[in-house]
């Protein structure tokens, strides 16, 4: 497994390929269910080729979400927090999600991998959790919304349909 060489083109467009395809092939199927020849079949590339990249179907996953969430940190890192509010990390972070609908959709959806939206509520309470002490007892509703099952329901059905 090669985890470096992504600065070569080839394999840029190889890793692309088989990260599209296999968020293709989660719309419809869960990732226990695909499989490494399945995926190099459609993405066109010799099965090799993709254990020359990845172990295995869930490191090629890991990859896709440590991906998405290195660059919703960037971004967030560009909030300054002495001036940055949590409607400002807030608004951040579903800006992000809304330019990566796709992924999003997929992640989300009932194929999608739970720890995605795990990893989502933490960062959003890691990156808010000033905030939320700072407003005291007024936060309270708001953070409890936040974490509703119902409201993330919500949200995902909107993101699922495309409303971002």
């Amino acid at each position: 497994m090669n985890k470096g060489g992504d600065q070569n083109r080839s394999v840029r467009n190889t890793k692309k390929k088989l990260r599209d395809e296999l968020l293709r092939l989660m719309q419809t199927k869960s990732v226990n269910e695909i499989t490494a020849k399945e995926l190099a079949e459609l993405a066109d590339v010799n099965r090799g080729t993709f254990y020359f990249h990845y172990s295995d179907i869930y490191d090629l996953l890991h990859s896709i979400e440590d991906d998405f969430f290195a660059q919703l940190e960037q971004m967030l890192n560009a909030v300054p927090p002495p001036e940055g509010s949590a409607l400002d990390y807030l608004t951040t972070i579903f800006t992000f999600i809304g330019q990566n609908p796709e992924l999003c959709r997929v992640m989300l959806g009932p194929n999608g991998d739970m720890q995605f939206v795990s990893r989502v509520k933490r960062l959003v309470e890691r990156r808010c959790s000033f905030f939320w002490r700072c407003m005291g007892p007024d936060a309270v509703e708001l953070r409890q919304r936040l974490h509703d099952g119902r409201h993330h329901v919500a949200l995902r059905r909107r993101i699922l349909q495309g409303e971002h």
